[in-house]
């Protein structure tokens, strides 16, 4: 008779399990199928065969299919322990569909606990590598979905998904911090699920029926105050979307006063900090990167401010322009329009200059002149860069080992005019 440890493995181990599996409890002979194990994992090839065997059950017990209860008990216990010595799990699974997992579970109760303790365990056997390899596209339109389909068991674990996605696709990790970054996600998830309720603008993983109060237990609950700063950028980030009514912004007015207050009596704690830039990207990163922290009322006020300064802006330049246009077709003369043009901010000038140069096709006596006005622009703007970067220079020795006399003739430059703002980063030292 022909050895065949394959055959002797499903019939001594694997078929035996699949029918008490499938409600046979009383066809097991848990003493012989753990002494088969025992047998056939003395060798790695064999062991693997017992692994490749087990692995239908090894999918119900990932898709939490496997009940707790007295009858399976035993069963749920003997794959807990024989999954986690899999050595080749990580890549069977990166082998597969995720998503076919995540449709199991998201079956039962508590899906995301258990999806956790999924990619706890497959990140440990070598599966962090597929992450990356998610269908981002599903993940984002599930997410996207809520916005009709209040569904929020499923929400929840979308979005756990799209949180590991984002860390591992981020660039400049090292393993070893994304590992990390992983660990803070499981065991912040109860507090950063708020935060990133309001990021995706619908509520996911609570009972709570409006955002006001998902705000309000935020406040209340103690353990988020250190990290409450985060969720408050959220709000600033989204306040339009969660707040779409008079009514809520009142209500919200009230929370995130109260949001405020806690914030200036409670330590931050900066632990979540790079994870949320990570998770929720640049814009977010910018509202946490603020120095002075405004509150609910200075940002909406700073907000309109800056729209009413934009539509100004346009206004006054359109203005110009007009104007300027209007002198070229009452016949002034363009040496008077160049002598205009060269006393502006170079690159306002050019702008300017292009709308101008638009607007002014048909006239002869612009069209004549306006590659030399165009060129004068550009040399005024060059020369504008090279006093800036030398002047920044100036001062830049002057905090190393200069006196008050190394002041004279230096200019700092705003940080943020359109000067400043083209000359590279590493040579603009002065705020």
């Amino acid at each position: 008779m022909t050895y065949n440890p394959e055959e002797i493995i499903r019939n001594q181990i694997a078929e035996p399990l699949e029918r008490f599996f499938n409600g046979r409890e009383g066809s097991v002979n848990w003493t012989m199928v753990e002494m088969s194990v025992n047998c056939f994992s003395s060798l790695p090839d064999q062991r693997n065969m017992v692994h490749q065997a087990l692995q239908s059950l090894y999918y119900e017990y990932l898709g939490d299919n496997i009940p707790l209860t007295k009858s399976m008990n035993r069963l749920y216990t003997f794959l807990f322990h024989m999954i986690d010595e899999y050595d080749g799990l990580g890549d069977w699974i990166g082998s597969c569909d995720i998503m076919d997992i995540v449709d199991e579970l998201l079956k039962h109760e508590y899906a995301a606990s258990k999806f956790f303790m999924n990619m706890d365990l497959l990140i440990r056997h070598g599966y962090y590598s597929y992450i990356c390899k998610w269908d981002k596209q599903r993940i984002e339109e599930e997410i996207e979905r809520l916005a009709v389909q209040d569904d929020r068991k499923r929400g929840e674990v979308f979005c756990i998904m799209q949180a590991y996605y984002s860390i591992a696709i981020c660039e400049g990790l090292s393993d070893n911090e994304r590992l990390r970054m992983y660990s803070l996600l499981k065991e912040h998830w109860q507090y950063l699920v708020n935060v990133y309720s309001v990021m995706v603008k619908r509520i996911v993983g609570s009972g709570f029926k409006v955002f006001s109060q998902l705000v309000n237990n935020v406040n209340v609950l103690q353990s988020c105050h250190p990290y409450i700063h985060l969720f408050y950028n959220a709000v600033l980030l989204r306040q339009d979307d969660i707040f779409p009514t008079d009514k809520d912004k009142d209500k919200a007015v009230k929370n995130m006063t109260r949001m405020e207050d806690i914030m200036k009596e409670t330590p931050k704690d900066t632990l979540l900090d790079d994870l949320c830039t990570v998770l929720f990207g640049k814009d977010f990163e910018e509202v946490l990167s603020r120095k002075k922290l405004l509150t609910y009322d200075e940002m909406k006020q700073q907000l309109k401010d800056y729209h009413e300064t934009i539509q100004s802006m346009e206004k006054n330049w359109m203005m110009v322009v007009n104007q300027l246009q209007e002198a070229v077709k009452s016949s002034v003369p363009i040496s008077v329009i160049e002598k205009e043009l060269l006393k502006m901010e170079p690159n306002i000038a050019l702008s300017i200059f292009s709308k101008l140069d638009m607007l002014l096709i048909e006239e002869k006596a612009w069209t004549n002149n306006a590659k030399d006005i165009r060129q004068k622009l550009l040399e005024k703007r060059n020369i504008d860069i090279e006093n800036a970067t030398i002047n920044i220079k100036k001062v830049d020795n002057l905090e190393n080992n200069g006196t008050i006399n190394d002041f004279d003739g230096a200019f700092i430059t705003p940080p943020n005019s359109e000067i400043a703002q083209q000359i590279p980063i590493n040579n603009r030292k002065i705020e």
